[in-house]
């Protein structure tokens, strides 16, 4: 780990004692890293001592911001339903023409993908029901 890293770091207290064991040998060896670590002590203090700033209208904007972004979410689904809508129906429309094509018709039995059954077909498969159970 870089030296100024270590240094960084233990601004935050979080070297390991093998870490701020290398800090210590680094800061007796350099007077160039014992010159950054003053100043960023001195600049974390001067930050520290600013007074917290209270921007009444902050909460304004951000809510306004939302709001654009609600509108503009609106908007896109808007400009979107046509080519969706377009999408389904051409879906639809390739699904039928695919049952029009197995099939050769479009009625409701080949909708739904039942056939006709007689009453001697109905009963032979009741028959099979009672049979498996």
């Amino acid at each position: 780990m870089d030296k100024l890293d270590l240094l960084i770091k233990s601004l935050d207290n979080e070297l390991s004692p093998q870490e701020q064991q290398m800090l210590e040998q680094a800061l007796s060896e350099s007077e160039a890293l014992r010159r950054e670590r003053d100043q960023l002590l001195a600049m974390r203090s001067a930050l520290g001592e600013l007074p917290p700033v209270h921007d009444p209208a902050f909460s304004e904007r951000v809510m306004q911001r939302l709001h654009e972004k609600s509108i503009t979410s609106t908007a896109l689904i808007a400009a979107m339903f046509p080519r969706v809508a377009a999408a389904c129906i051409l879906v639809l429309f390739a699904f039928l023409l695919s049952i029009y094509v197995s099939e050769g018709s479009l009625t409701s039995d080949a909708l739904l993908g039942t056939q006709e059954l007689t009453v001697d077909e109905a009963y032979s498969l009741a028959a099979e029901e009672v049979d498996v159970q």
